[in-house]
Protein backbone atom coordinates (compact mmCIF):
# COMPACT_ATOMS: atom_id res chain seq x y z
CA UNK A 1 0.00 0.00 0.00
CA UNK A 2 1.45 3.27 -1.04
CA UNK A 3 1.86 5.76 1.76
CA UNK A 4 0.72 9.29 1.04
CA UNK A 5 3.04 11.98 2.32
CA UNK A 6 1.39 15.06 3.84
CA UNK A 7 1.74 18.44 2.29
CA UNK A 8 4.07 20.80 4.15
CA UNK A 9 3.14 24.42 4.57
CA UNK A 10 6.35 26.39 4.10
CA UNK A 11 6.36 30.00 5.18
CA UNK A 12 9.12 32.56 5.17
CA UNK A 13 11.61 32.93 7.98
CA UNK A 14 10.99 36.63 8.32
CA UNK A 15 7.71 38.51 8.16
CA UNK A 16 7.82 40.73 5.08
CA UNK A 17 4.64 42.81 4.67
CA UNK A 18 2.77 43.06 1.37
CA UNK A 19 4.90 40.60 -0.57
CA UNK A 20 2.33 40.40 -3.35
CA UNK A 21 -0.79 42.41 -4.10
CA UNK A 22 -3.19 39.48 -3.82
CA UNK A 23 -1.21 37.89 -0.96
CA UNK A 24 -0.80 41.01 1.18
CA UNK A 25 -3.17 39.71 3.87
CA UNK A 26 -1.51 36.30 4.22
CA UNK A 27 0.14 35.67 7.58
CA UNK A 28 3.88 34.91 7.56
CA UNK A 29 5.05 33.11 10.69
CA UNK A 30 8.40 32.56 12.33
CA UNK A 31 9.60 29.00 12.81
CA UNK A 32 9.44 27.84 16.41
CA UNK A 33 11.48 24.68 15.74
CA UNK A 34 14.49 26.12 13.92
CA UNK A 35 16.11 29.53 13.57
CA UNK A 36 17.33 28.85 10.03
CA UNK A 37 14.65 26.74 8.33
CA UNK A 38 11.22 27.54 6.83
CA UNK A 39 8.21 26.61 8.92
CA UNK A 40 6.55 23.29 8.05
CA UNK A 41 2.95 22.51 8.98
CA UNK A 42 1.20 19.33 7.84
CA UNK A 43 -2.13 19.95 6.09
CA UNK A 44 -2.90 16.25 5.62
CA UNK A 45 -3.31 16.43 1.83
CA UNK A 46 -1.69 13.81 -0.44
CA UNK A 47 0.89 14.90 -2.98
CA UNK A 48 3.58 13.24 -5.05
CA UNK A 49 6.99 14.81 -4.59
CA UNK A 50 7.98 17.57 -2.23
CA UNK A 51 8.68 20.69 -4.31
CA UNK A 52 7.59 23.37 -1.86
CA UNK A 53 10.18 26.11 -2.35
CA UNK A 54 10.78 27.61 -5.78
CA UNK A 55 13.65 29.81 -6.88
CA UNK A 56 13.76 31.50 -10.29
CA UNK A 57 10.89 29.32 -11.53
CA UNK A 58 12.42 25.96 -10.55
CA UNK A 59 12.06 23.82 -7.40
CA UNK A 60 14.94 24.16 -4.97
CA UNK A 61 14.53 20.42 -4.37
CA UNK A 62 12.27 17.99 -6.19
CA UNK A 63 12.18 15.43 -3.35
CA UNK A 64 12.84 16.17 0.31
CA UNK A 65 14.29 12.77 1.13
CA UNK A 66 17.14 13.33 -1.32
CA UNK A 67 17.76 16.98 -0.53
CA UNK A 68 15.84 19.13 1.93
CA UNK A 69 15.28 22.63 0.47
CA UNK A 70 16.74 24.49 3.45
CA UNK A 71 20.14 22.93 2.70
CA UNK A 72 20.52 25.21 -0.33
CA UNK A 73 17.91 27.96 0.16
CA UNK A 74 17.34 30.74 2.65
CA UNK A 75 15.23 33.86 2.35
CA UNK A 76 17.45 36.93 2.46
CA UNK A 77 18.88 39.99 0.74
CA UNK A 78 20.17 37.91 -2.19
CA UNK A 79 16.55 37.58 -3.31
CA UNK A 80 14.82 40.34 -5.21
CA UNK A 81 11.39 39.07 -4.18
CA UNK A 82 10.00 36.33 -1.95
CA UNK A 83 6.32 35.57 -1.60
CA UNK A 84 3.97 32.87 -0.39
CA UNK A 85 1.78 31.19 -2.99
CA UNK A 86 -1.73 29.93 -2.26
CA UNK A 87 -2.77 26.39 -3.36
CA UNK A 88 -4.82 27.77 -6.25
CA UNK A 89 -1.87 29.85 -7.45
CA UNK A 90 0.46 26.87 -7.19
CA UNK A 91 -1.91 24.63 -9.17
CA UNK A 92 -2.08 27.15 -12.02
CA UNK A 93 1.64 27.95 -12.02
CA UNK A 94 3.37 24.70 -11.05
CA UNK A 95 0.65 22.02 -10.83
CA UNK A 96 1.16 21.46 -7.08
CA UNK A 97 -1.53 21.57 -4.37
CA UNK A 98 0.29 23.29 -1.53
CA UNK A 99 1.17 26.54 0.11
CA UNK A 100 4.64 27.29 -1.19
CA UNK A 101 7.37 29.89 -1.37
CA UNK A 102 8.25 31.52 -4.70
CA UNK A 103 11.48 33.54 -4.82
CA UNK A 104 13.55 35.42 -7.40
CA UNK A 105 17.31 35.96 -7.24
CA UNK A 106 18.54 39.53 -7.11
CA UNK A 107 20.13 40.69 -10.37
CA UNK A 108 22.04 43.91 -10.96
CA UNK A 109 20.04 47.03 -11.83
CA UNK A 110 21.02 50.45 -13.11
CA UNK A 111 22.75 51.56 -9.88
CA UNK A 112 24.93 50.16 -7.12
CA UNK A 113 23.10 48.46 -4.24
CA UNK A 114 24.51 46.90 -1.09
CA UNK A 115 22.64 45.14 1.71
CA UNK A 116 23.71 43.35 4.88
CA UNK A 117 21.92 41.83 7.88
CA UNK A 118 23.48 40.52 11.08
CA UNK A 119 21.69 38.36 13.66
CA UNK A 120 22.79 37.28 17.14
CA UNK A 121 21.02 35.37 19.92
CA UNK A 122 21.84 34.57 23.55
CA UNK A 123 22.87 30.98 22.74
CA UNK A 124 25.75 32.29 20.63
CA UNK A 125 24.22 31.85 17.18
CA UNK A 126 25.45 34.38 14.61
CA UNK A 127 24.19 34.84 11.06
CA UNK A 128 25.39 37.18 8.31
CA UNK A 129 23.37 37.90 5.17
CA UNK A 130 24.96 40.19 2.55
CA UNK A 131 24.57 41.11 -1.11
CA UNK A 132 26.18 43.57 -3.54
CA UNK A 133 24.73 44.30 -6.98
CA UNK A 134 26.18 46.82 -9.43
CA UNK A 135 26.16 47.62 -13.16
CA UNK A 136 29.48 47.36 -15.01
CA UNK A 137 28.53 49.10 -18.27
CA UNK A 138 26.86 48.25 -21.55
CA UNK A 139 23.79 46.87 -19.82
CA UNK A 140 25.86 44.23 -18.03
CA UNK A 141 25.87 43.80 -14.26
CA UNK A 142 27.03 41.51 -11.47
CA UNK A 143 25.43 40.46 -8.20
CA UNK A 144 27.31 38.68 -5.40
CA UNK A 145 25.79 37.47 -2.15
CA UNK A 146 26.39 35.15 0.79
CA UNK A 147 24.53 33.68 3.75
CA UNK A 148 26.62 32.49 6.71
CA UNK A 149 25.19 30.78 9.78
CA UNK A 150 27.17 29.83 12.90
CA UNK A 151 24.95 28.02 15.40
CA UNK A 152 26.43 26.20 18.45
CA UNK A 153 22.94 25.26 19.62
CA UNK A 154 21.50 25.46 23.12
CA UNK A 155 23.37 22.34 24.29
CA UNK A 156 27.00 22.66 23.22
CA UNK A 157 28.58 19.52 21.80
CA UNK A 158 31.98 18.22 22.91
CA UNK A 159 32.88 16.59 19.59
CA UNK A 160 31.94 19.67 17.48
CA UNK A 161 31.71 23.34 18.29
CA UNK A 162 28.84 24.07 15.90
CA UNK A 163 25.65 22.08 15.59
CA UNK A 164 24.83 23.91 12.35
CA UNK A 165 27.18 25.63 9.94
CA UNK A 166 25.65 26.95 6.73
CA UNK A 167 27.53 28.57 3.87
CA UNK A 168 25.77 29.89 0.77
CA UNK A 169 27.70 31.71 -1.95
CA UNK A 170 25.78 33.14 -4.91
CA UNK A 171 27.03 35.04 -7.97
CA UNK A 172 25.03 36.28 -10.96
CA UNK A 173 26.01 37.84 -14.28
CA UNK A 174 23.12 39.69 -15.91
CA UNK A 175 22.34 41.63 -19.07
CA UNK A 176 19.66 44.31 -19.21
CA UNK A 177 18.27 44.85 -22.70
CA UNK A 178 17.68 48.34 -24.06
CA UNK A 179 14.25 50.02 -24.26
CA UNK A 180 12.94 48.01 -21.30
CA UNK A 181 12.78 44.76 -23.29
CA UNK A 182 13.79 42.60 -20.33
CA UNK A 183 16.75 41.00 -18.64
CA UNK A 184 18.79 37.78 -18.75
CA UNK A 185 20.93 36.30 -16.00
CA UNK A 186 23.26 33.38 -15.34
CA UNK A 187 23.20 32.45 -11.63
CA UNK A 188 25.53 30.10 -9.77
CA UNK A 189 25.29 29.10 -6.11
CA UNK A 190 27.51 26.87 -3.99
CA UNK A 191 26.01 25.59 -0.74
CA UNK A 192 27.73 23.81 2.13
CA UNK A 193 25.43 22.65 4.92
CA UNK A 194 26.60 21.01 8.16
CA UNK A 195 24.06 19.87 10.73
CA UNK A 196 24.33 17.70 13.85
CA UNK A 197 20.99 16.47 15.19
CA UNK A 198 21.34 16.54 18.96
CA UNK A 199 18.10 16.40 20.91
CA UNK A 200 18.69 13.41 23.21
CA UNK A 201 19.05 13.42 26.97
CA UNK A 202 18.80 10.84 29.79
CA UNK A 203 16.40 11.22 32.70
CA UNK A 204 15.15 9.14 35.61
CA UNK A 205 11.63 7.67 35.61
CA UNK A 206 10.52 7.71 39.24
CA UNK A 207 7.72 5.15 38.87
CA UNK A 208 4.73 7.19 40.00
CA UNK A 209 4.39 8.87 36.61
CA UNK A 210 6.92 11.59 37.31
CA UNK A 211 10.48 12.02 36.06
CA UNK A 212 13.54 13.83 37.37
CA UNK A 213 16.84 14.90 35.92
CA UNK A 214 19.83 12.62 36.06
CA UNK A 215 22.42 13.87 38.53
CA UNK A 216 25.16 15.77 36.74
CA UNK A 217 23.24 16.10 33.44
CA UNK A 218 21.38 19.32 32.58
CA UNK A 219 18.62 18.70 30.07
CA UNK A 220 18.77 21.18 27.21
CA UNK A 221 22.35 22.21 27.98
CA UNK A 222 24.53 19.09 28.20
CA UNK A 223 25.15 16.79 25.23
CA UNK A 224 24.46 13.05 25.40
CA UNK A 225 26.92 12.07 22.67
CA UNK A 226 30.48 10.74 22.70
CA UNK A 227 33.35 13.20 22.45
CA UNK A 228 35.04 11.24 19.66
CA UNK A 229 35.01 13.27 16.43
CA UNK A 230 35.40 10.24 14.15
CA UNK A 231 33.02 7.48 13.14
CA UNK A 232 33.84 4.08 11.63
CA UNK A 233 31.60 2.44 9.03
CA UNK A 234 31.65 -0.18 6.30
CA UNK A 235 32.05 1.38 2.84
CA UNK A 236 29.65 -0.63 0.67
CA UNK A 237 31.48 0.44 -2.50
CA UNK A 238 34.83 -1.01 -1.37
CA UNK A 239 33.81 -3.52 1.30
CA UNK A 240 36.35 -2.03 3.72
CA UNK A 241 35.99 -0.32 7.07
CA UNK A 242 36.46 3.44 6.75
CA UNK A 243 36.92 6.23 9.27
CA UNK A 244 35.52 9.71 8.70
CA UNK A 245 35.17 12.94 10.63
CA UNK A 246 31.66 13.38 11.97
CA UNK A 247 31.60 16.89 10.48
CA UNK A 248 32.35 15.54 6.98
CA UNK A 249 29.79 12.76 7.42
CA UNK A 250 27.06 15.32 8.18
CA UNK A 251 27.93 17.86 5.47
CA UNK A 252 26.05 18.37 2.19
CA UNK A 253 27.72 20.14 -0.74
CA UNK A 254 25.43 21.46 -3.48
CA UNK A 255 26.05 23.24 -6.80
CA UNK A 256 23.21 25.11 -8.53
CA UNK A 257 23.33 26.79 -11.95
CA UNK A 258 20.28 28.66 -13.28
CA UNK A 259 19.72 30.68 -16.43
CA UNK A 260 16.79 33.10 -16.45
CA UNK A 261 15.45 35.07 -19.42
CA UNK A 262 12.72 37.68 -19.52
CA UNK A 263 12.74 39.17 -23.01
CA UNK A 264 10.17 40.99 -25.14
CA UNK A 265 11.12 41.31 -28.83
CA UNK A 266 11.14 44.73 -30.45
CA UNK A 267 8.16 45.67 -32.64
CA UNK A 268 8.48 44.98 -36.32
CA UNK A 269 8.52 47.87 -38.75
CA UNK A 270 5.01 48.90 -39.64
CA UNK A 271 3.45 46.93 -36.81
CA UNK A 272 0.67 48.76 -35.04
CA UNK A 273 0.96 49.38 -31.36
CA UNK A 274 -2.03 48.50 -29.12
CA UNK A 275 -2.42 52.15 -28.12
CA UNK A 276 -2.54 53.26 -31.77
CA UNK A 277 -5.25 50.71 -32.52
CA UNK A 278 -7.24 51.82 -29.47
CA UNK A 279 -6.93 55.51 -30.46
CA UNK A 280 -8.15 54.73 -33.98
CA UNK A 281 -11.17 52.86 -32.63
CA UNK A 282 -12.05 55.73 -30.34
CA UNK A 283 -11.85 58.20 -33.25
CA UNK A 284 -14.00 55.94 -35.42
CA UNK A 285 -16.73 55.78 -32.76
CA UNK A 286 -17.26 59.58 -32.67
CA UNK A 287 -16.65 60.98 -36.17
CA UNK A 288 -19.70 63.26 -36.23
CA UNK A 289 -18.79 65.11 -33.04
CA UNK A 290 -15.34 65.81 -34.42
CA UNK A 291 -16.85 66.89 -37.71
CA UNK A 292 -18.98 69.53 -35.98
CA UNK A 293 -15.98 70.92 -34.14
CA UNK A 294 -13.71 71.04 -37.18
CA UNK A 295 -15.31 70.18 -40.50
CA UNK A 296 -12.07 69.90 -42.45
CA UNK A 297 -10.40 67.81 -39.75
CA UNK A 298 -13.55 65.68 -39.41
CA UNK A 299 -13.45 64.85 -43.11
CA UNK A 300 -9.94 63.55 -42.73
CA UNK A 301 -11.02 61.39 -39.79
CA UNK A 302 -13.92 59.97 -41.76
CA UNK A 303 -11.48 58.88 -44.44
CA UNK A 304 -9.31 57.20 -41.83
CA UNK A 305 -12.36 55.36 -40.54
CA UNK A 306 -12.40 53.24 -43.71
CA UNK A 307 -8.93 51.87 -42.89
CA UNK A 308 -9.03 48.35 -41.52
CA UNK A 309 -8.43 48.13 -37.77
Amino acid sequence: MRLLRPVALLLLLTAVPALHAQNSNRNLLLNAASASQPRQISLGLPISGNAYIFEDGLPVSYYNYQLYPYKSWHSGVSHESTQTMSPQDMVLKYGIISYSVDSRSRLAGDRFEGRINYTLNHFGRQAVDANIATPVGGGWGVSVGTWQNFDPGSNHLVMSYLQERTQFYKAALSKTFADGRGKAGLIYQYSRYLNHIENFGPFVFVGDGSVRQLDGFRLGYDAYRPADRYVSFLDVSTGKMTEMSIDDANTDRIHNVNFVLDYQPAERDGARRPQQVQDRRELAQQPHDLLRNDRRRGQRLLLRRRDPV
